[in-house]
This record gives C-alpha cells, sequence and structure tokens, in this order.
C-alpha cells in the first residue's frame, strides 16, 4: 500500500501492458468486439478499440500523478482511487478473455438482476473512486504553505 500512496504513477503506467496482453488474448478467443443496443442504433466495438482507450486514460492519470508528484496528497485517497479504476479497468479485460458465461435455456431474470446489481455496485466504487482522485487534487492545491 505504501508504494501505492507513494508513486500511484507507476501502478498505472504498469497496468497498461497488462490490458493489452489481455485484450491480445482476446483477439485469439475470437471474443474481440462488444455490441452495444442505445435507442434504435447498434454499435460494435473492437476489443483493440477498447484497449487504446483504456490505455489512454491510464496514462492520463498517470501522467496527473506525475505531475503533482511533489505535492502532499491524501494517501488513503491515492490507494482508493488507484485500486478502484484499475481493478476495475483489468475486470473489463478479463471480461473478454475469459469466455462469458452460458445462460441456460430456462434462466431466470432474477440470474440477470443480480449481474447487474453487481456491475451496478462496481461502477459506482469506480465513479467514487474518481471522485476522490478531484478531491485529493482539490486538497493537495488548497493547502497554504
Amino acid at each position: 500500500m505504501n508504494v501505492i500512496a507513494q508513486k500511484p504513477y507507476q501502478i498505472l503506467w504498469l497496468t497498461i501492458p497488462l490490458i493489452f496482453i489481455l485484450f491480445f488474448f482476446s483477439n485469439l478467443n475470437m471474443n474481440s468486439a462488444i455490441d452495444i443496443q442505445m435507442h434504435d442504433a447498434y454499435f460494435v466495438i473492437s476489443a483493440f478499440h477498447i484497449a487504446i482507450f483504456l490505455s489512454i486514460v491510464l496514462g492520463l492519470l498517470g501522467s496527473i500523478y506525475f505531475l503533482v508528484r511533489k505535492r502532499k496528497l491524501v494517501s488513503w485517497m491515492t490507494v482508493i482511487h488507484i485500486l478502484t479504476t484499475v481493478f476495475l479497468f483489468v475486470l473489463l479485460a478479463l471480461q473478454w478473455v475469459i469466455p462469458p458465461l452460458r445462460l441456460p435455456i430456462d434462466y431466470h431474470f432474477s440470474m440477470l438482476e443480480i449481474v447487474n446489481n453487481v456491475i451496478f455496485i462496481l461502477f459506482l466504487a469506480f465513479f467514487v473512486g474518481q471522485v476522490l482522485f478531484i478531491l485529493n487534487l482539490v486538497f493537495s492545491f488548497s493547502k497554504i504553505r
């Protein structure tokens, strides 16, 4: 935990190759796209483009931490932000590597409700981590020295 609080940019930058490796193995699995239906539009996004987007976000967050490394950040906020961000991004990458679970023909909607609740809780934790990141930056810049 001390490494995460001291040098969070290294953790974020080291996650970028891990995401590319996971998405590379997803292409071997031939499950390399995600289908999103929004209203009357249907989007198909390549796993490679998702890996690029996640890597850009991790690179930008790591660069921000690198630029403010001389400032005193609140360590517990930094740890929560780094852990939630890395955990969710690696979980997203693992979704394409591990073949999706096949739902049985007679599945019940209660299974889908549980999956939706888990996804909601994960994204809520991710959102709280991003809010803590912004608050951490505000607190570090507002301290009078």
